[in-house]
Formats: C-alpha cells, sequence, structure tokens
C-alpha cells in the first residue's frame, strides 16, 4: 500500500468509525484502491461481537450516512465509487471478535504445526476456542470430538459456507 493510500485510508477511517458505530456496526476494513483517474473506496463493516448477520436494511442505512459523511467532508479528490459491504460469508478470522462472529458456523483450521482439520465454533474466549471436530463418514459429515485450541496455535482459520448442517450435540445433552 503506496504512503497516499495508507494516508488516506487512516483519515477515512478516524472519519467514518465514529458514524459507523453508531449506526451500530463495527468499522471491519478501509480501503482505497485506484483505477487510472478514478478510484474506489471500499467500506466493510460488519456486527461488532457475537454470532448473526447485519441485514440488508441496516447496510442500506449505514452506506447512507457514509456516503453523507463522505459528501460532507470530501476526503478524496476526484471521482470516486462508494462500495460498502460485510466481510461475507467465508472469510479469514483470526481475532477474537472474528472467531465470536463465526460462533455456531464451521472453520477449517490450520495450526501452527500444520495439522488441518473442520470445527464448529462452540464458544470464544481471549486465549481459546472450543470447538467440535467434523468427521467424513461416507457422504455425510458427523461431530467428531470436542476440543480445545489455544488462539496462539492458530496459523490460519477459514470460515466455511455449509450446504447442509451437521447435528452436534451440546455438552449438556452428551
Amino acid at each position: 500500500m503506496s504512503d497516499y493510500n495508507r494516508t488516506n485510508t487512516q483519515q477515512l477511517t478516524r472519519i467514518l468509525e465514529p458514524h459507523v458505530k453508531a449506526a451500530g456496526l463495527y468499522l471491519d476494513d478501509v480501503r482505497l484502491t485506484r483505477a487510472g483517474k478514478h478510484s474506489v473506496l471500499l467500506i466493510t463493516v460488519d456486527l461488532e461481537y457475537g454470532p448473526g448477520g447485519v441485514d440488508s436494511a441496516d447496510l442500506e442505512s449505514v452506506t447512507r450516512a457514509i456516503s453523507a459523511v463522505l459528501d460532507a467532508e470530501d476526503p478524496i479528490p476526484g471521482a470516486y465509487t462508494l462500495e460498502v459491504s460485510t466481510p461475507g460469508a467465508e472469510r479469514n478470522v483470526s481475532t477474537e471478535r472474528e472467531f465470536s462472529r463465526v460462533i455456531g458456523h464451521l472453520v477449517q483450521f490450520t495450526l501452527n504445526t500444520g495439522e488441518q482439520f473442520l470445527a464448529r465454533v462452540e464458544k470464544v474466549t481471549t486465549n481459546e476456542l472450543k470447538v467440535w471436530t467434523v468427521v467424513k463418514s461416507g457422504k455425510r459429515d458427523v461431530p467428531g470430538v470436542h476440543r480445545t485450541i489455544e488462539m496462539t496455535t492458530i496459523s490460519k482459520a477459514r470460515s466455511v459456507v455449509e450446504l447442509t448442517k451437521v447435528d452436534f450435540e451440546s455438552e449438556e445433552d452428551a
């Protein structure tokens, strides 16, 4: 990222963050890219914590608020396109906040040891995750074992869209 884009991104974050927060959302990312004479401002918003999603009405509302602020502040010289979106269903996750957003969902993990596995995130604390691993049984995915993973041992994690839900028992039911 050029110094120009880094400075503008920092300035845009300072300008936009209070308005996104006032809309009850979290400013996940701000990217300003150039395509010739034209710029594209990509804003990613999300819920701050916990499971759930940003609905289309909230996304529309925050987009209008962001647009109004940008019109008033005019921080980007020249023409640009504003794009406001959510991180999407499949995304990389690495922080406590991001893992809290995928509670109940499947995540593909790669640990620092190179071990790879698929698991459903059950609980998130500051230093660790509690998950149920998923095992292939013929054509079906079935619950594997309950596992605790220290956050520092995770090399990469990416949420995964599932087309059929695996039936996991809670610890209370087991």
